[in-house]
């Protein structure tokens, strides 16, 4: 089964052609329900449009929250089947995000800062030049002082 939302956020069924189009990168925006970033963390919670309650019972699971990097937020990712539930859900994924980042600054006392630089790229004679960017981990560390 496949599913789309209305322009209320309401999960509609659907056939595959209408969820093609749905699915199209000029509805991108469309299944965003948040993103943002919480200090280090990334939290996504966004409308899968495919029913992800593999046991088949109970609501189809369509949405689903993700907090990125994944080993530092140990693997955070929720589910659920409506909208409203998603916006809890982004809420939850924050307030957990909020809380583990104060653990990590206590415990390690570093301060990770993710940033991207753009790098020029090589590219062979008649190819389009493309911007590139790679990650970079810059780390600082509080100290504290000793009396």
């Amino acid at each position: 089964m496949y599913y789309i939302l209305d322009k209320d956020h309401e999960v509609v069924e659907c056939s595959l052609e209408e969820f093609a189009l749905f699915f199209s990168p000029e509805f991108h925006r469309d299944r965003i329900v948040r993103q943002e970033h919480v200090g280090r963390a990334w939290i996504s919670t966004v409308f899968l449009c495919l029913d992800h309650n593999y046991c088949n019972e109970g609501p189809p699971i369509l949405f689903e929250t993700i907090i990125f990097p994944e080993e530092i937020y140990d693997h955070y990712l929720t589910r659920c089947s409506t909208w409203d539930e998603a916006v809890i859900m982004h809420q939850q994924a924050r307030v957990f995000a909020c809380q583990r980042n104060e653990e990590i600054e206590a415990s390690q006392g570093a301060i990770f800062l993710y940033s991207y630089d753009r790098l020029p790229r090589k590219v062979k004679k008649g190819q389009k030049k493309l911007n590139t960017f790679q990650p970079r981990v810059i780390v600082g560390i509080k100290t504290k002082e000793i009396k």
